[in-house]
C-alpha cells in the first residue's frame, strides 16, 4: 500500500489512523513526492491505496473498499471513499462526478451500495496496480480530474459511501488550478463527444463559482 504525502504535510495522524484499520494495509509507505510512487510499486500487491497526507481514514475505510470490490460486477479499476469534513459535512472539492451515460453500470453499482463514478477526486483512492503504469505522465496527485477521467473512460469506477475519510480544514487547494483542470477536460480527449456538453457546463460552473468567491472577497475588504 502507498501513502502519498504532500510537502510539509503532517502525516503522523494519518499513519496512526492506518494502524486502527479493521483491515490493516499490507504495507505502508510515506512518500514526500509523487515521482516516488513507481518505486513504491515494486512489491507484488495488485491494489494500492492512495491517501492524501493529513486525511484521517475511519477504522472501516479500507475494509469497506475491499468489501465493495468483492461485490462489484463488473470489476472496477478504481474505488474511492467518501471524504468528509470534521463536522460530518461532505468535502465539496472531493466530491466525485457520477456516471450518467452508462445506466447499466450506475444501476448495478446502486444495487451493491455504491455509486458509479465518471471522475473520482483525491483523498482515498484504491487503485488497480496496472492503472498506475503511466503515473509519471498523468499523476492523480497533480491532476486527479484529468487522470481519473482518462482512466474511467473505458473502465468502471465506484465511490463507496460506507468507506469514510476525514479531511481537515484547508486540506486541499482549489481556485484557478481546479478551474483550469476542468477546462482542459472539457476540451480534451479524456471524455466522449456525447459527454462534452455536460463537462463544459461543469467547467463553466466552477469558473463562475470562483468569480463569485473572488467578488465576495473584494467586497469584504476595508
Amino acid at each position: 500500500m502507498v501513502f502519498p504525502a504532500g510537502p510539509g504535510t503532517e502525516v503522523g495522524a494519518t499513519v496512526a489512523a492506518l494502524g486502527r484499520q479493521t483491515r490493516a494495509p499490507d504495507r505502508v509507505e510515506v512518500l514526500d513526492r509523487a515521482d516516488r510512487v513507481p518505486r513504491a510499486m515494486a512489491g507484488e500487491c495488485e491494489w494500492l491505496w492512495l491517501l492524501d497526507g493529513g486525511t484521517l481514514p475511519q477504522p472501516g475505510a479500507l475494509e469497506q473498499l475491499l468489501a465493495a470490490l468483492e461485490r462489484a460486477d463488473p470489476a472496477p479499476v478504481l474505488l474511492s471513499s467518501k471524504v468528509e469534513r470534521p463536522d460530518g459535512s461532505l468535502d465539496e472539492r472531493s466530491l466525485p462526478i457520477p456516471e450518467v451515460f452508462r445506466a447499466d453500470q450506475a444501476l448495478a453499482a446502486l444495487e451493491r451500495r455504491a455509486l458509479a463514478v465518471r471522475i473520482a477526486r483525491r483523498g482515498s483512492l484504491l487503485v488497480r496496480r496496472r492503472a498506475l503504469a503511466d503515473f509519471s505522465a498523468a499523476s492523480p496527485l497533480r491532476d486527479d480530474i484529468g487522470w481519473t477521467a482518462r482512466l474511467l473512460k473505458h473502465e468502471p469506477g465506484l465511490m463507496v459511501p460506507a468507506s469514510v475519510v476525514v479531511r481537515p480544514p484547508g486540506g486541499r487547494a482549489g481556485g484557478r488550478a481546479e478551474v483550469a483542470a476542468w477546462l482542459r477536460l472539457a476540451g480534451g480527449d479524456a471524455i466522449e463527444p456525447r459527454e462534452r456538453p455536460w463537462f463544459a457546463f461543469r467547467a463553466a460552473d466552477r469558473a463562475w463559482a470562483q468569480l463569485r468567491g473572488r467578488a465576495a472577497g473584494l467586497g469584504q475588504r476595508p
